[in-house]
């Protein structure tokens, strides 16, 4: 089975959704996909055709790896028209450490099919992934039988064991969700955010190689990162990696402009600040994770998106203790 057919199988709906976007754009990105033969970049295009979808909603006119720069023959994965301003986005995966990668792709797989099921439901995964022989394992059963098990309606707390060493259990239920959600699974994360915000992460590879570009066009600049379940980073990682690192101040009177129960940053951590190439020339992250899109404005005076543009994008905006 190709690597479009054995996805769609998957998410039917996002073929719907990805067809009616690249008919309306004919930036030929479904034939892309069909055409390519390698797993990396058929999901390094799944994800930039998601943020595309994401940007489509408001836009005057988007482009798909054009020549935006002058005297460059750079092509960014997203330009952005609104406003009369060109917004320049570029997406990443953050993947997984390498040597926790073939765990984490069969897990990977289990919670995609947990959450292609269309049912109100949020599930928890359990997986002894260590213990158990994965060579037959047949995900297109476990998935139908997940389904049928959802079918007789069970509880919150309900239980079923999968073979030996796979556990599920409902974690919520009739919540208004077109899919399941599904969570956990991973047992033993490799927690390392460094990869997220590190000189050779990709977040800062993206920022460095089209930083020159940035600053001589004068373009907001989005970078666009995604963060599939095994990623390990959450977005109050992001939040402390951009904004510094949360303080409560729990005094019982404001004190020294600070007032009871309220968050405080410490600014000189935090790379929006510390860091004067990413204050001037990086205008803010738009993490997708759990087919959500959450943003981190720059909330630096060199901002450069307009105004306008910057109300568009805040609504998204990360909220602390959400």
């Amino acid at each position: 089975m190709s690597l479009f057919d054995e996805y769609f199988n998957g998410w039917p709906d996002n073929f719907t959704l990805f067809d009616e976007f690249d008919r309306k754009f004919n930036f030929g990105l479904i034939k892309k996909l069909k055409d390519t033969k390698a797993s990396v970049e058929f999901l390094a295009t799944i994800t930039e055709i998601h943020y595309g979808v994401f940007f489509s909603k408001f836009c005057d006119e988007l482009r798909y790896g054009a020549k935006i720069f002058n005297n460059s023959d750079s092509t960014p994965d997203w330009s952005i028209i609104r406003d009369g301003q060109t917004i320049i986005a570029e997406v990443v995966r953050i993947n997984p450490p390498e040597k926790s990668k073939k765990r984490y792709d069969f897990i990977d797989s289990l919670m995609d099919a947990l959450a292609s099921i269309k049912r109100d439901y949020g599930l928890s995964l359990g997986c002894d992934y260590e213990a158990g022989d994965w060579a037959a394992f047949d995900i297109s059963e476990f998935r139908k039988a997940m389904e049928k098990w959802l079918d007789r309606s069970p509880g919150i707390g309900a239980e079923i064991k999968w073979g030996e060493h796979i556990y599920v259990e409902v974690s919520q239920k009739g919540e208004n969700n077109e899919h399941v959600l599904a969570a956990g699974g991973y047992g033993g994360v490799d927690y390392q955010p460094v990869r997220f915000y590190g000189e050779r992460a990709r977040v800062m590879e993206k920022f460095n190689k089209y930083s020159p570009q940035i600053k001589s066009s004068g373009f907001p600049f989005i970078i666009c990162p995604y963060l599939h379940y095994d990623t390990a980073i959450g977005l109050d990682v992001v939040s402390e990696t951009l904004y510094g690192h949360g303080t409560e101040f729990t005094g019982d009177i404001e004190f020294d402009g600070k007032i009871p129960g309220t968050i405080y940053h410490d600014l000189s951590s935090g790379l929006y600040y510390n860091n004067d190439d990413i204050k001037r020339n990086l205008s803010a992250i738009l993490i997708s994770q759990f087919n959500t899109f959450t943003y981190f404005h720059n909330y630096s005076s060199y901002n450069r998106m307009s105004a306008d543009n910057t109300q568009t994008f805040l609504p998204y905006q990360y909220k602390e203790g959400n």
